[in-house]
């Protein structure tokens, strides 16, 4: 549970889909709101790029004063959307990215893309956004979504006011101003 006074799953979605500047799709909105932090879907499919795609989180989404997305447990969520609430079509979308991000570092060991360096997975990220745009917003916004919907970034990352500004019940109004309602 989030703390009282803090922003529901549903309010974080809005707010997500207000700062992205786009809708956010189907399968990741479900995913967003019936995950919990219990939930260790594996995904059958392909294990070592579920991981690629856990491995790559912390790059869309670094510890800076905040928690990264892997510390926030985006990893659990990733596979629970992938695995739940995926169509076979938006799976292989991912997975033929996070294919091309293996293919352009070796094309021997899928493994040695987990060991690179951040600046390296960062490069590797802006490569596959220029080749495969599709299977790079899908990957960003599974992180995105992920993170913001967790405790850790409903919590410590976002800044929730539930009213901004003071309330003044008190205000003096005089005659020649105008009284505003919302």
């Amino acid at each position: 549970m989030l703390k009282k006074n803090s922003p529901s799953r549903r309010e974080i979605l809005k707010w997500l889909a207000a700062t992205m500047g786009a809708g956010i799709s189907a399968s990741c909105t479900q995913a967003a709101l019936n995950f919990t932090s219990q939930d260790d879907h594996i995904v059958s499919t392909s294990e070592l790029q579920v991981r690629v795609a856990q491995a790559f989180a912390d790059v869309i989404i670094p510890e800076t004063d905040t928690p990264s997305a892997s510390q926030a447990g985006v990893g659990k969520f990733l596979r629970y959307a992938i695995n739940t609430w995926y169509s076979e079509t938006e799976r292989q979308t991912l997975f033929t990215g996070i294919n091309e991000i293996i293919s352009m570092h070796s094309r021997s060991d899928g493994l040695a893309v987990l060991e690179l360096s951040v600046s390296r997975k960062a490069q590797l990220l802006e490569a596959l956004s220029e080749s495969n745009p599709d299977a790079f917003v899908a990957l960003r916004e599974l992180v995105v979504v992920g993170y913001f919907t967790s405790r850790v970034g409903a919590t410590q990352a976002l800044h929730y006011l539930p009213m901004p500004g003071h309330y003044d019940g008190d205000y003096q109004v005089d005659e020649a101003s105008r009284a505003w309602s919302s």
